[in-house]
């Protein structure tokens, strides 16, 4: 009975666990290794409540990781109670996967879990470790990767056989609380370990006095002394006190306090716990501190306090260097020099030197001595052109410096300078070197400047130098380089660089000029020297039209004009001009000129074309005037210009007049006589026609009134008189002496020149008869027949 009621009981319990067990997805937050693949659960067992939904159908099943939807084809069912998702290559840090149904029409949760992924710990590497003297013993390692879990890093020390542990989640563990060991070998080694595994490191076997390190030293003191020295005093770490065995060394570290330039001095036995730095510079602020070790460890104990004294004045160490900078000689050959010393720096503790006395000296001439307080370091003075020697020396109230002593040569007798300098700029430092010379040279000497008056320099033995203090961006720099021979100083050899270019000031001015139809010149102005932030590479010129492409133009850094041809007749441009250095280049501002609509040599060719169409017209219209005027007035010969004008000889008036005497004087008025006598001067008469004959008689006698020979007379012009000319200045002819050469009229209407008179004697003397003029009428007008006779005309 008691065993059928232990069935029954078992059955029920069965069936109520069945019936009570719930939908789980699992496995619960797991852990995986990144990369890798996982695969989730989905339980709804048979009479569990999510079995008890109405619409719960497995098929309805789907999955999401962090809200993305996982593809089905991931989703597989193992049995009717079990459904699972595979992802596979799991690299994210973390993630939420969710198991969800479609239970009428909506996305319920069913359940889901938390995934982390991470990687397991890497060996342990580099183990140091460090034994503070009787205070602690610690031990560094690298983790290696990140493993995004977290991770223990466990540092096991064994000592005598006896093992210590010292947990920590960093990169380093300290034993502490006296439990150091100084002399006992020391195995130490490191274990890491996560969910996803533990790894141990290699074992390390360390000697403890190797790697000791002690606290630093204290109380350290300085004391200024004579003969250019400093001591140095320090008291020895606390815990070292009492193990003077063993044996320390120390380090004493210096540094001008205006300086970055630190001097590491080193003290073999440490516990004397004092060191004199020998040869500081006088006058000048000292820092110091003090640092050491155990022998044979390899780790120094950190730098103690700093401490600062003055090193004091000793006029008899004080070491001064003078510099010269000669500018151009004047036309009489005098010049100016720039005077420069170093030396002492004004200080409060230095008031031991009362200033400096300088004195120049001319070869063979006068000697100068001028006295500086200890705050001047410069002076500028005049020399004339003859060599001179420069001495200066620092002094007190009874002694003086070791002078410092240069020379300047005369004009024009300087020594060869160096050749090949360069410089150029590197890390906030500009290095100049030369080639050495083939004089010995004691010595070169370098100064450097921006504004040709603020000089910094130096000396050195060697070919190069690094200038690195003081300098600025953007600043031109001359640099000279100048050699010291036993002879002398030779000629300085300058080089300009900069520390560094930047981009350039704008050009002042840009100018269009010449402005022609398709031509125009244009001209600029440099970028004054203190702008050009750089060395000036080259110019170029942007010119552009109306809506039309930007076209320019690159000229070198000496240019300051350019032409610009190829224009577009009556066209606005704009232009710019952009100056440019190795760091880039800025631009100008803008110019708007406008091209010509003509060009001047169009205007002028225009001009002369004109003009010669204009005399082109005129000669047109003078020529058709006189044509005109030869049509309608045609021109009457004139008998004057004929070749008929002298008349021969033998064919003279009195060989054609009648034999019968005839009273000329009755019928002309007798108006002047003229004669020819043996002095062959003219006498004689000038006749005319009375004004009572009648011009129009039918015997056709050739008259001439008294009234037209007085108008004649008046309008005769004196051209006409003075082609009258003598009868008896024509050569071969007697007759001439006696009868003076008439030439008759014609009559109007004949054709045929007749002579007046009786027409028997005219028949007879046909012999002289002139040709007949069958081209037309000719007239013949009195004036062609005169006579010159003491310069009067007879007709």
């Amino acid at each position: 009975m008691s065993g059928v009621l232990l069935v029954v009981l078992l059955v029920f319990t069965i069936v109520c666990k069945g019936y009570d067990e719930a939908c789980t997805v699992h496995p619960k937050d797991p852990v995986i290794k990144m990369g890798s693949d996982i695969q989730i659960f989905f339980t709804a067992p048979l009479r569990s409540p999510c079995r008890n939904i109405s619409s719960f159908n497995p098929d309805q099943l789907f999955w999401k990781l962090n809200d993305e939807r996982i593809p089905e084809d991931q989703y597989s069912a193992i049995n009717s109670t079990v459904f699972a998702v595979h992802i596979r290559n799991f690299t994210r840090r973390s993630g939420f996967v969710m198991c969800y149904m479609n239970v009428d029409g909506r996305d319920t949760v069913f359940g889901g879990t938390h995934i982390k992924a991470g990687l397991p710990p890497q060996k342990p590497t580099n183990i140091s470790c460090v034994l503070f003297f009787s205070t602690a013993f610690t031990c560094y390692w690298d983790v290696g990767r990140n493993t995004f879990l977290y991770t223990t890093y466990t540092l096991i020390r064994e000592v005598l056989n006896e093992n210590e542990t010292c947990q920590s989640k960093t990169n380093e563990c300290t034993f502490g609380d006296g439990n150091v060991y100084h002399f006992d070998v020391h195995t130490v080694v490191i274990k890491a370990e996560n969910v996803l595994g533990k790894v141990y490191s290699e074992k390390q076997h360390l000697d403890p006095m190797t790697v000791v390190k002690t606290s630093p030293p204290e109380g350290v003191v300085i004391t200024p002394m004579l003969k250019k020295v400093i001591r140095v005093k320090w008291k020895t770490a606390h815990e070292l006190r009492g193990h003077s065995y063993l044996t320390l060394i120390c380090q004493v570290k210096s540094q001008e306090s205006d300086s970055n330039t630190t001097v590491i001095h080193t003290v073999t036995n440490g516990w004397t716990e004092m060191l004199d730095i020998q040869d500081v510079k006088l006058c000048t602020s000292y820092i110091v501190s003090v640092q050491c070790s155990l022998n044979g460890s390899i780790y120094w104990s950190d730098w103690s306090k700093e401490s600062t004294a003055l090193s004091l004045m000793d006029v008899e160490f004080v070491q001064l260097h003078l510099w010269r900078k000669i500018k151009a000689p004047t036309s009489e050959g005098d010049r100016a020099v720039l005077l420069m010393w170093k030396g002492l720096q004004p200080s409060d503790g230095c008031d031991l030197v009362q200033g400096y006395k300088l004195t120049i000296e001319e070869m063979n001439g006068q000697v100068e001595t001028i006295t500086f307080s200890l705050s001047n370091m410069r002076t500028l003075r005049n020399v004339s052109k003859k060599a001179h020697e420069l001495r200066i020396v620092a002094y007190s109230s009874n002694s003086t410096t070791s002078e410092a002593a240069v020379t300047i040569p005369a004009l024009g007798e300087a020594l060869p300078p160096v050749v090949g300098v360069q410089a150029y700029p590197h890390s906030g430092q500009i290095f100049v070197s030369w080639n050495s010379s083939d004089i010995p040279v004691n010595k070169y000497v370098i100064d450097w400047s921006v504004d040709w008056s603020n000089y910094d320099w130096e000396e050195t033995k060697a070919t190069n130098i690094s200038i690195k203090d003081k300098l600025e961006r953007f600043r031109l720099y001359s640099i000279a380089v100048t050699p010291i021979y036993d002879e002398g100083p030779g000629q300085e050899a300058i080089i300009h660089t900069y520390l560094e270019e930047g981009e350039p000031g704008k050009i002042p001015l840009v100018k269009a000029l010449d402005i022609k139809a398709t031509e125009a010149a244009i001209k600029w102005t440099e970028v004054p020297e203190n702008e050009r932030r750089g060395f000036i590479r080259n110019y170029t010129v942007f010119y552009r039209k109306e809506e039309g492409p930007e076209l320019s133009i690159t000229v070198s850094s000496d240019i300051l004009e350019h032409h610009l041809s190829h224009l577009e007749p009556n066209t606005k441009y704009t232009l710019h001009v952009m100056a440019s250095t190795n760091a880039g280049g800025s631009n100008s501002s803008t110019v708007v000129f406008r091209t010509l609509k003509y060009d001047s040599s169009f205007i002028k060719a225009i001009s002369v074309i004109g003009g010669l169409g204009i005399l082109l017209m005129v000669a047109m219209g003078i020529s058709c005037f006189i044509l005109v005027r030869k049509i309608l007035f045609p021109e009457v010969p004139s008998p004057r210009i004929s070749s008929i004008g002298v008349w021969p000889l033998e064919c003279s008036p009195k060989d054609h007049l009648s034999n019968e005497p005839e009273n000329v004087e009755n019928k002309f008025h007798v108006i002047e006589r003229i004669t020819c006598n043996g002095n062959s001067e003219p006498t004689g008469k000038m006749i005319v026609h009375p004004p009572d004959i009648d011009l129009s008689s039918d015997e056709d006698e050739a008259v001439i009134s008294e009234d037209s020979v007085s108008k004649r007379s008046e309008s005769g012009s004196p051209e006409n008189r003075e082609e009258v000319r003598s009868i008896d200045s024509t050569p071969g002819s007697e007759a001439a002496e006696d009868t003076p050469l008439i030439n008759p009229y014609l009559k109007n209407a004949s054709k045929t020149r007749e002579f007046l008179g009786n027409s028997q004697n005219s028949k007879e003397q046909t012999p002289c008869k002139p040709e007949q003029n069958n081209n037309g009428q000719a007239y013949v007008t009195v004036d062609m027949f005169s006579e010159n006779v003491d310069n009067k005309r007879i007709y």
